[in-house]
């Protein structure tokens, strides 16, 4: 049986060492290719609803008894932006009035709070 020489364990000891890192390294970076390839899961909302502004009001009105409490001029200065709640504060909704007389509600929720003016946030 022949001898291996100290030199030589080192040498496979290093290239040892040598193929745990690569392997390491191709490991981490097959990991982020794989989560970059991956399709990420969209958060889908449901579709804004949009309608005739009248046909809007009166269903709110009907629907939840809300009624106009604020109105607002939007930031691109071509819409209204309004906001519907019920006298006791259930239900709300934002209004988006469009100059083609539409209305959509981007959002809706429950408990409503009116925060009087002046009030600091």
């Amino acid at each position: 049986m022949r001898a291996v020489s100290v030199k030589t364990l080192r040498t496979l000891a290093d290239v040892g060492v040598a193929l745990a890192i690569l392997a390491a390294v191709i490991f981490i970076i097959g990991v982020f290719v794989i989560g970059w390839l991956t399709p990420v899961q969209a958060q889908t909302r449901p579709p804004m609803m949009c309608a005739p502004y009248e046909d809007v009001k009166k269903g709110l009105a009907k629907k939840h008894n809300e009624r106009l409490v604020a109105v607002g001029i939007h930031a691109q200065g071509d819409r209204l932006v309004q906001i519907f709640a019920s006298p006791d504060g259930a239900t709300f909704a934002i209004i988006i009035f469009h100059q083609n007389g539409r209305a959509c509600i981007p959002a809706s929720g429950t408990d409503w709070i009116a925060i009087p003016q002046g009030d600091p946030a």
